[in-house]
């Protein structure tokens, strides 16, 4: 069944996909902001200086418009859903505040607890972005406060306020950006690769989708930042793909991400057809194999999947289906959960490859995941500091650790004083 008129546009079908079970979530469904995106003229849109946001809130409002008679019914009933959600005191916009986007999105959802949690996201992501303002704002009025005190004259930059130099050379932004660019450059030829598999959107909700999008667009940013980063490959990512229009849409600076510019390889191939299968290990929860350490020669697997719904172990399936070698991270007794976020996980694949040491990767793991290690293997970390200390909790205290948190806090008292005792001796020299 199909919720948008074909009489508006036959490319911007939206059609309802379910699940098998009905009372599962509905996976694959799809976005009616990013079905619009792609068939967006972007030529003409920068002519006529429009955002993408707006494009896609003009073509909504023509596709409401020539609506049907049941789909208006449709629409009216679940407005006045949302009306009670508001009498009740939940979490939702106003009918005002609400996109013609959004209401599209919400003709897919079948269930009013699903509808319910759809509001409650878009009301905290708005009540975020109006925090994010009013904090600008606030910034603003007291540097024009600021200003008014001192008679009108705007304070110097730390830089200007030297203009005999300083102790410490200062890096400009720009340089650090071109030293970045050549360590990504140098990595498409003499750098690892990593995989990522975006052939997972049928598999995921449009937020899921979304969510990947923001993730993905954090793994290219630290793995910038990394001293030895990785040659990034999406495969299985065609210009049409959700996952890569999502990148796109939440960020119109990567309109040229599959161009050299990027420093990412994005094709519409398969992995198994760019790498020899026998050096390929496909990286999952599930893995048959624990990574205590890796041969040059592995080509490392990771998929781009979002899992909150559909908590099954699809890539495991998959691995095992083309017959590619599995492994998860040493993780046994260490987190509650294994999954990770894709942007966690590019970080502990970073730090492993510039330290060898998996104590360090694994304290970019959220401490939230972690929990108290009563057993450890040789080449399991032991992580002391933040992770020592919160596994020292009242319902889970067990005596024989004492001895270790003692020491450590020890550790810290004497660190401290040294600190102290190296800033009063610096003091002399100022």
């Amino acid at each position: 069944m199909c919720y948008i008129n074909s009489k508006t546009n036959p490319l911007l079908l939206i059609e309802r996909n379910y699940s098998n079970h009905p009372d599962r979530p509905m996976v694959g469904k799809k976005s009616v902001a990013l079905e619009i995106i792609k068939n967006i003229d972007h030529e003409e849109r920068k002519r006529q200086n429009l955002s993408v946001y707006d494009v896609v809130n003009k073509e909504s409002d023509k596709i409401i418009d020539n609506f049907s008679d049941e789909e208006k019914r449709q629409l009216a009933i679940i407005k006045l859903e949302h009306d009670m959600l508001l009498s009740q005191g939940q979490q939702a916009l106003s009918e005002t505040e609400i996109q013609s986007y959004q209401w599209l999105d919400l003709l897919q959802l079948r269930g009013p607890k699903m509808r319910s949690n759809y509001h409650r996201h878009i009301f905290l992501k708005q009540h975020k972005r109006n925090s994010a303002r009013e904090k600008k704002i606030a910034k603003r009025i007291e540097f024009e406060e600021r200003i008014a005190k001192s008679g009108g004259e705007k304070p110097q930059s730390s830089f200007k306020a030297h203009p005999h130099g300083r102790f410490f050379l200062r890096i400009f932004k720009g340089t650090r950006l071109t030293e970045q660019n050549h360590r990504v450059a140098s990595s498409l030829m003499y750098g690892r690769p990593l995989v990522f598999d975006f052939d997972y959107v049928q598999h995921m909700r449009p937020q899921d989708v979304a969510n990947t999008g923001r993730q993905m667009k954090q793994v290219v940013a630290i793995n910038r930042e990394l001293l030895e980063p990785f040659h990034l490959y999406f495969v299985n990512c065609p210009e049409d793909n959700e996952i890569y229009m999502s990148m796109k849409y939440q960020h119109s600076d990567l309109d040229t991400l599959n161009t050299a510019e990027s420093f990412v390889t994005v094709t519409d191939k398969s992995y198994a057809d760019l790498f020899p299968k026998r050096d390929l290990v496909y990286l999952t929860p599930q893995g048959e194999t624990t990574l205590k350490g890796y041969n040059r020669s592995d080509i490392f697997i990771i998929g781009g999947f979002n899992d909150k719904a559909n908590p099954k172990p699809i890539s495991f399936a998959r691995a095992k289906e083309e017959n590619i070698r599995t492994a998860r991270l040493p993780l046994d007794g260490f987190v509650g959960h294994r999954e990770m976020t894709l942007d966690c996980m590019m970080k502990v694949m970073g730090t492993f490859e510039e330290t060898r040491q998996w104590r360090q990767a694994l304290e970019h793991i959220p401490l939230k995941k972690t929990v108290a290690r009563k057993e450890r293997t040789s080449y399991e970390p032991k992580i002391f500091g933040r992770n020592e200390i919160t596994s020292f909790h009242p319902k889970r205290y067990d005596s024989s650790e004492s001895s270790s948190f003692q020491e450590r806090m020890n550790e810290l008292n004497e660190r401290e004083k040294r600190e102290n005792s190296l800033k009063d001796h610096f003091k002399n020299f100022t």
